[in-house]
């Protein structure tokens, strides 16, 4: 007797509810099912925003190791640097001398399991050695010279963009300085963008500013300067970019709306002095936590303060959520038990602190890193993003 093919007619909201709770490397699989589950799992930006929201449930960590080969002696041992000073870096490259840098990239999908993290493949990529932007499941990189590359680590999939304009598009332009990477879930497309200083002495700074929109440009674009010294990577928070900006006598955050293509200033908390007799006396970054926009303070000899802006672009909501102690730390974000994740680069490790309860806690990766990010898991593919610029209007 033949046996009969089983056949389930599943109504549509069905279907969408099941695939929106699997693994991404089950959702890969299944974009070929059918036109309808392709166009789901590939274009549909609905659907990517709902398995995004519940991939946010569990939030993981993305780490950098850095290591050095003596080039031509696979047997010479690894050297391994860890050092953010300018006097570390000298030092380094007396140690260094020739050897070859090799970046590897690390990744716990749970954060409660930092030692069962793995090694992600990235032999497929060209050189590139830094991140500026983890947004929405990808990963913005770039090397020495600013060439990007925006990354899909768990679909194994990349997109090399076109070259910046080198400095001498811009007259007076003396370095890049910073550059930030967002995901516009409005328009399902990506953002690159570059600062580039020009010190006009008295009259202040200058930014010059290259924008390059994956699934809209083919080449990079410029767009009106500003008046700020950048200096920071970016945090993306409520559709917009944001960093760390500077003048002569001013520090604020600078914010860029990636609908609008418009900068905008917002000022820090009233009650923190950022300068002593015109020296800069603290170290700050900024960050996000628990979706909101955060400051990062630690004055010269005081305690970590975090800044939470409650209020967006409300200078009058900024609120002092926390004050950890003197230490090494740098903010990452919060899981959401309301854990502050931290990330001590002394020690290359994970710190958990408890607000309500004032404990700490580590999380091992059983080795030391070189940086941190908080990484959670997407369906995005950058090469999906790109190929929409050929019916953009």
């Amino acid at each position: 007797m033949a046996k009969k093919s089983l056949s389930l007619n599943l109504p549509a909201e069905v279907v969408i509810e099941i695939l929106s709770w699997l693994p991404i490397k089950s959702i890969s699989r299944f974009r070929c099912v059918s036109k309808f589950w392709h166009h789901l799992l590939t274009k549909d930006i609905h659907f990517t925003k709902l398995y995004q929201d519940r991939c946010n449930k569990n939030p993981g960590i993305l780490v950098i190791r850095r290591e050095f080969n003596a080039p031509n002696d696979d047997e010479e041992e690894d050297i391994i640097i860890l050092s953010d000073s300018d006097e570390d870096e000298e030092e380094e490259e007396e140690i260094l001398g020739d050897t070859k840098e090799i970046v590897k990239f690390y990744c716990a999908i749970d954060l409660t399991a930092c030692n069962e993290s793995i090694e992600l493949d990235s032999s497929y990529l060209p050189s590139f050695c830094y991140i500026y932007g983890i947004c929405n499941g990808l990963v913005c990189l770039a090397d020495d010279e600013y060439n990007f590359c925006i990354w899909n680590p768990l679909l194994k999939d990349h997109v090399v963009i076109p070259c910046l304009p080198s400095s001498s598009h811009f007259p007076g332009c003396d370095e890049v300085t910073s550059a930030g990477f967002g995901y516009n879930q409005d328009t399902n497309q990506c953002i690159v963008i570059t600062f580039c200083i020009i010190d006009r002495k008295e009259a202040g700074y200058m930014s010059h500013v290259s924008l390059y929109t994956l699934g809209r440009d083919s080449a990079w674009r410029t767009i009106e300067g500003v008046p700020y010294f950048v200096d920071s990577h970016a945090t993306p928070i409520n559709g917009a970019l944001h960093w760390l900006a500077f003048t002569q006598s001013l520090t604020l955050i600078l914010s860029f709306n990636m609908n609008d293509e418009v900068f905008q200033e917002i000022p820090p908390p009233n009650d923190v002095r950022f300068d002593v007799d015109g020296e800069y006396n603290h170290d700050m970054k900024i960050g996000e936590l628990g979706g909101l926009l955060s400051i990062f303070i630690q004055p010269t000899g005081e305690n970590v303060q975090i800044w939470v802006l409650r209020e967006y672009a409300e200078v009058h909501s900024w609120t002092k959520t926390f004050v950890i102690g003197q230490l090494d730390l740098y903010p990452l974000g919060a899981t959401h038990e309301e854990e502050i994740i931290l990330h001590c680069k002394s020690a290359g490790q994970l710190i958990l602190y408890n607000p309500r309860t004032y404990s700490v806690r580590n999380e091992e990766f059983g080795f030391e890193f070189h940086d941190a990010f908080i990484f959670i898991g997407s369906i995005l593919s950058p090469t999906l993003i790109r190929g929409a610029r050929d019916t953009f209007t």
